[in-house]
């Protein structure tokens, strides 16, 4: 895995929250016999059974720890984030948003 900046206050790119995401998916991988390698994409996480409901809310608060955010489930979206590319897309869309809204918060 690619050395990351895990300063709250560099800039959240794809890459970066990528990275947390594998980083809390790294045991539940490595317990179904699978490692980070494996993860592309379109990596189903739902299907290979490596996340179920309880295990996306412990992701969820393990990169708003992380990566100093404020995310709610809701944030997330309706769509289902079943595959890695889908739950890391919504967390960047999400992050995004929070980003907005702190940015436009402190303008005021």
């Amino acid at each position: 895995m690619a050395e990351y900046d895990m300063n709250p206050q560099a800039q959240l790119t794809r890459d970066r929250i990528g990275a947390t995401v594998l980083k809390h998916l790294e045991s539940r991988l490595l317990e179904s016999g699978l490692s980070i390698d494996a993860v592309a994409e379109d990596f189903d996480l739902i299907e290979l059974e490596i996340l179920d409901s309880f295990g996306f809310v412990e992701l969820v608060v393990g990169v708003n720890d992380d990566l100093n955010l404020e995310i709610d489930l809701a944030d997330l979206g309706d769509e289902p984030l079943a595959t890695f590319g889908d739950i890391v897309s919504a967390f960047v869309r999400a992050s995004s948003a929070v980003t907005d809204s702190r940015s436009q918060g402190a303008d005021e």
